[in-house]
């Protein structure tokens, strides 16, 4: 019986040594592991962190692009509105100089009316009066 209890005990030695070095082997590989996922969960942070500096670099030069075009949109605007300015006052211009150009017209209908009716009667008269000379 003492044989079987050190056949006994060899065998609880031995499966506590087997025990012990497949935990120490586990505990190995679950640093390792460990590790690895470290490693990833790095690699992943780089890239988010480059990712998000190559976005905020796209995003400022869309912003940068809104801005010159808002900025030309507006001096658009400007020139727009002394366009339209211009040709309001052109358009009064001619609109003033269509106006004068009709007065004028009238102006010179109604002189020369005047000078019809005056000059009418007056070269009647003085040819009555040479006639009369003549003839008389």
């Amino acid at each position: 019986m003492q044989n079987f209890d050190t056949r006994l005990t060899n065998v609880e030695t031995e499966l506590k040594r087997i025990k012990d070095s497949e935990i120490t082997d586990l505990r190995n590989q679950d640093r390792q592991l460990d590790n690895k996922i470290e490693d990833y969960f790095n690699r992943i942070d780089k890239k988010i962190d480059s990712n998000f500096q190559s976005q905020k670099q796209s995003s400022d030069k869309v912003s940068n692009s809104l801005d010159i075009v808002k900025e030309g949109q507006s001096e658009q605007k400007v020139v727009n509105k002394e366009i339209t300015l211009t040709l309001e006052r052109f358009n009064d211009e001619l609109t003033t100089q269509k106006r004068e150009r009709d007065e004028s017209r009238k102006e010179m209908k109604s002189q020369r009316r005047w000078v019809i009716g005056i000059a009418v009667p007056l070269i009647g008269s003085f040819v009555i009066a040479v006639i009369q000379m003549f003839v008389g």
